[in-house]
């Protein structure tokens, strides 16, 4: 009989019981555990923020068609949209973007009760989408707004979110106002190549922030900085613009180094 690899051995009143386990398994049980991350280490928030050239007026436009059956409110919305595009088209550098195209239901089809002594309406179906015009801030006054509102009123349509204090917000902005601008219906944006920019530039001194925290910290403990273990973004880059030529926009981070 051939032998058995022993590796364990009880002894029971005189008498010893060899327990006989493969090698393989024997291997397996002597293998170190992996070990879950360190989570040792110095955690910092930075923050960084940079400013960019607003040289864009945005305003958005809700367009909106409504019909009891869905395809008779997608062809209601498909001339509606014809038509704005072709009012807004007249306006010389104005750069149209759609947001994607909403589909929704009014009223519940199962709705039985009454109300105030009147039969529920018919269900309804709503085809929806907003509209983004693009203008360049120079040469874009408040008449020109004003009269692509009105352009877009004539075929039916309407400021997003039907904010009657848009107009006076973007007046406020292109007067140079901080309090103006703002992610409202109306407002000045930089272009996307400039954002892009802009964020970089905020995020790489959001680092520094926080490496210059992390670096005073290991000096008070009498320790060194180790090398990047974890980044979390607290506060994305928004690069709201506030008013007419100038935007601007902050980044927050968290940080964790690890300790040498």
């Amino acid at each position: 009989m051939p032998k058995l690899n022993t590796i364990a051995l009880l002894v029971l009143a005189g008498s010893s019981l060899a327990v006989s386990i493969p090698a393989t398994t024997a291997g397996q049980l002597s293998a170190p555990r992996p070990q879950a991350p360190s989570t040792n280490g110095i955690i910092v928030t930075g923050e960084g923020s940079a400013s960019m050239a607003a040289d864009q007026v945005e305003v958005r436009i809700s367009v909106k068609a409504k019909a009891k059956a869905p395809g008779d409110a997608l062809r209601n919305f498909k001339a509606k949209k014809a038509l704005f595009q072709k009012a807004v088209g007249v306006f010389e550098g104005v750069v149209v973007e759609g947001g994607g195209v909403r589909v929704g239901v009014e009223q519940s089809s199962n709705q039985a009760f009454m109300f105030d002594g009147q039969a529920p309406a018919e269900p309804g179906f709503e085809v929806a989408e907003i509209m983004t015009l693009r203008l360049a801030a120079s040469g874009t006054d408040i008449q020109t707004v004003v009269e692509l509102i009105d352009e877009a009123q004539d075929v039916g349509c309407q400021l997003a979110g039907g904010s009657s204090d848009a107009l006076q917000a973007f007046y406020l902005a292109q007067a140079g106002s901080p309090t103006g601008g703002g992610p409202g219906a109306i407002r000045y944006r930089p272009t996307d190549s400039a954002l892009a920019k802009a964020k970089e530039q905020a995020m790489e001194l959001a680092f520094r922030d926080a490496r210059a925290q992390a670096e005073t910290a290991a000096q008070v403990a009498g320790v060194k900085v180790g090398p990047v273990q974890a980044i979390r973004i607290m506060k994305s880059f928004d690069g709201a613009s506030g008013q007419a030529g100038a935007g601007s926009g902050s980044i927050r981070i968290s940080v964790r180094f690890g300790i040498l």
